[in-house]
């Protein structure tokens, strides 16, 4: 009867933490309660109650951690705000940190856009490196179009555009001409959105947060850093998530080699062609794989991984398998279509 008692107990400690949260105004304490509320619970648990809570914390640590590093200094809440948005704030991002002096913070009334309004001649090389980037891939286009504000300088076969290190909450647009060819687009910066078809040889994007409604077809290998929201086709002969915080992912990659590195969480929902090899490290994975070609032999899929559930779909006539290899509490199922 006294366990009995003691149940009933934390479950309405627990449930008064939960209605806590639920009318607190700040966001934090929110969360906190939230986090109180499920450990509490969680002790009402016979078995595996530890063991819930310790994943939990480990769950929550991970990325509060590095958003806590990545944030130093930054004002008030707002990066707890950006946290639980994983950096998908959208133009105006946040960016407080030890290697940059940008500052971008969403929902500013003060953001600016800048719209293009000059217009210059293209390279082969194409950089940009500033705060914040919306980049339009345009047929039919002569030159790039860009605003004057822009700082911008040809080095040969290059063109750099950049932003000036004052610049704040501020995002600029920019429209590129793709009819002439693009031999190489590299992007360093805080917020990246990119729209259109490129096609190219070799492609670096490293952004705290970057969005991607398009098709990026490349010769020699793509690279994305950062947290990264993708919908639309990526091409190459390798793709390469490297360093990449979170990612969602929905659409079509064709590449021999596929690398995801270093993710706190991972939504994949994928179709696959030619794809040798797949390998996934990241603390959380949640994926849908559509093998759309056939094949003889094996093809590699490695995920490691603190827990997730992964659904493998490849085609009936198929006649070689899927080698996977995989580790934590990962779910795998697989079915043919």
């Amino acid at each position: 009867m006294t366990e009995r008692y003691q149940i009933i107990t934390k479950m309405g400690i627990a449930g008064a933490l939960g209605l806590a949260a639920f009318f607190v105004p700040s966001l934090p304490l929110k969360f906190i309660k939230s986090l109180a509320a499920v450990i509490v619970l969680s002790l009402c648990l016979k078995k595996f109650a530890w063991v819930s809570i310790v994943f939990l914390i480990l769950f929550i640590m991970i990325p509060v951690g590095f958003f806590s590093f990545a944030r130093i200094g930054m004002p008030h809440e707002q990066w707890f705000y950006d946290l639980l948005s994983f950096g998908f704030g959208g133009p105006g991002y946040s960016n407080y940190g030890p290697y940059r002096s940008w500052s971008y913070s969403p929902g500013i009334p003060s953001s600016v856009r800048l719209v293009p309004d000059t217009t210059i001649k293209g390279a082969d090389n194409l950089v940009f490196d500033g705060l914040g980037f919306e980049i339009e891939f345009v047929p039919g286009l002569s030159g790039t179009k860009l605003s004057g504000d822009l700082q911008t300088r040809h080095d040969g076969k290059t063109l750099t555009i950049s932003t000036p290190g004052s610049w704040q909450n501020t995002t600029a647009v920019v429209q590129v001409g793709v009819d002439s060819g693009m031999s190489s687009l590299t992007v360093r910066s805080a917020f990246l959105r990119l729209r259109g078809r490129l096609e190219t040889e070799t492609v670096i994007l490293n952004a705290t947060a970057f969005q991607l409604s398009g098709d990026i077809v490349a010769i020699g290998n793509i690279r994305i850093s950062g947290a990264a929201e993708l919908s639309g086709t990526l091409s190459a002969k390798q793709v390469l998530f490297d360093g990449i915080t979170t990612i969602s992912a929905k659409g079509r990659i064709e590449a021999m080699t596929i690398r995801l590195n270093g993710s706190a969480a991972a939504t994949l929902n994928l179709e696959l062609m030619g794809v040798q090899e797949f390998r996934i490290v990241s603390s959380v994975v949640n994926a849908e794989l559509k093998y759309l070609d056939t094949w003889d032999g094996a093809r590699i899929l490695v995920v490691e991984g603190m827990a997730g559930d992964i659904k493998l779909r490849v085609p009936k006539e198929n006649s070689g398998i899927v080698d996977v290899t995989h580790s934590g509490f990962i779910r795998l199922t697989t079915d043919k279509y």
